[in-house]
């Protein structure tokens, strides 16, 4: 994508004579690439290699490109690819101000938030049902009532000072549009559903999770049916950097899933590039929360028949600012694994574990299955790449032979309490079928169905 982009341009930028078929090479190229990353026209446009390659390849090559093609020749227009506009829209969809502004990631695992011009060119190229909830978004990130940087990395805010809209765009917080809704689930294209509670300060949360419905490309990771979760100003569950870095001759990253393993993942893994698939649709409610249930034959690390379903709930019944359910079966995980960054401590009971951050923020997550005979883990890995500036993760790992977890977690703010949770029904197997209760919230789980009450 750069560099037939790079090249697109300067035939266009050359007084040397340029032949229509050099520039329509470029352009195929670069439309392969793209839909290579974003997937096809159904696609809601998350790039397969995570937010990070967004920024890089569209703010600075991909996108200048497409507007200089579109103005020689307008039968070229990378914006007429629906999943161009919208992952202009994904970079805004999870970008947190917490720690100075992170997003979930997953491809690269890289959280870095410098927009490189792609902030400015999402005025130009987004759906236009959806740039009210960009400008409210940029306005409140980079803009007049954030940092007034006006995504001026690598010069990109000339992106910002061309096409940013104004007094002509009335900005809406996202949450009140049903379009940012609807495409925070994405069935069709890679596989990524985000459940995000507010567009608001710091203290935003959002639960990702992936279903990597089109396998591994480019810089993507054993990441399949992994979720990330931030919030309350911490980044709580991630991911485990890029490759490179190695241990016992294996990239360090694959250590680092918030997922299932065969074998301890310290040992030595299977890795594969599967991709998994939707049980049933992901559901995205009006205040963000919702369900999903996605599996893969063999995980990326080697673990048979891994199911998974996830509910995000931001309740206030919950009696927490956040409560998450994760329910899997498998035929051999073993391990059920969970990783964060080093400044995060980590703290276990004989049925839970608790993530604190700096800020004293706590994520609680309580075993409900198995009932008995937990033993947690705990240390600490090398990343394969930083986050932000943080070199090292944290985990916590628990077994079961049978395969098969229910996992409650919970999100507080400092000093505050975490609220009772309990379940009865059958939780192994295939198909679990019972009941479980957060504060005063009651869920019911058949299947791969999950749903509150």
């Amino acid at each position: 994508g750069i560099r037939y982009a790079t090249a697109g341009l300067l035939f266009l930028a050359s007084d040397e004579e340029t032949t229509a078929s050099d520039l329509k090479n470029c352009y195929s190229k670069v439309t392969f690439y793209l839909t290579e990353n974003l997937g096809g026209k159904e696609s809601k446009g998350w790039n397969i290699e995570g937010l990070g390659y967004n920024y890089y390849p569209m703010g600075n090559f991909v996108g200048p490109f497409g507007i200089a093609m579109k103005r020689h020749d307008a039968s070229m227009d990378i914006a007429a690819l629906p999943q161009v506009r919208m992952t202009y829209w994904s970079i805004f969809a999870a970008l947190s101000k917490a720690m100075g502004g992170i997003h979930p990631d997953f491809g690269d695992d890289n959280p870095g938030t410098n927009g490189e011009g792609a902030y400015g060119q999402a005025f130009y190229y987004a759906p236009p049902e959806l740039l009210p909830g960009i400008a409210y978004w940029f306005d409140k990130m980079y803009g007049a009532t954030g940092n007034g940087t006006y995504d001026n990395a690598r010069g990109g805010i000339l992106w910002t000072m061309l096409f940013h809209p104004g007094a002509t765009v009335k900005p809406e917080d996202p949450m009140t549009i049903p379009a940012w809704n609807k495409a925070q689930a994405d069935p069709q294209g890679n596989g990524y559903v985000l459940y995000r509670n507010a567009y608001k300060d710091e203290n935003d949360i959002t639960a990702m999770l992936y279903a990597k419905l089109r396998g591994a490309k480019g810089h993507a990771g054993p990441d399949a049916l992994s979720f990330r979760i931030q919030g309350l100003g911490a980044a709580m569950a991630v991911g485990g950097g890029r490759y490179g870095p190695k241990t016992n001759g294996q990239d360090v990253y694959w250590r680092s899933q918030n997922t299932l393993y065969p074998v301890d993942p310290d040992e030595k893994l299977t890795n594969n590039s599967n991709a998994g698939k939707f049980t049933i649709p992901p559901v995205i409610a009006a205040d963000g929360g919702g369900s999903s249930a996605m599996e893969i034959s063999t995980s990326n690390i080697g673990t048979k028949n891994h199911k998974r379903r996830f509910l995000a709930d931001y309740s206030p019944q919950t009696s927490a600012s956040a409560a998450f359910i994760v329910s899997d079966s498998s035929e051999d995980g073993a391990f059920w694994q969970f990783c964060t960054i080093e400044p995060n401590s980590i703290t276990s009971d004989a049925k839970s574990f608790t993530v604190t951050a700096p800020n004293g923020a706590t994520l609680k997550a309580t075993v409900l299955h198995p009932e008995s005979g937990v033993t947690f883990k705990t240390g600490t890995r090398p990343r394969g790449s930083k986050f932000l500036e943080i070199e090292n993760n944290r985990f916590v790992h628990f077994g079961n032979p049978e395969g098969d977890y229910l996992v409650v977690m919970t999100l507080a703010t400092k000093g505050k309490p975490h609220p009772q949770v309990a379940a009865k029904g059958n939780w192994g197997g295939d198909a679990p079928d019972g009941m479980v209760k957060v504060g005063n919230r009651v869920y019911t789980i058949q299947g791969d169905s999950i749903s509150a009450k």
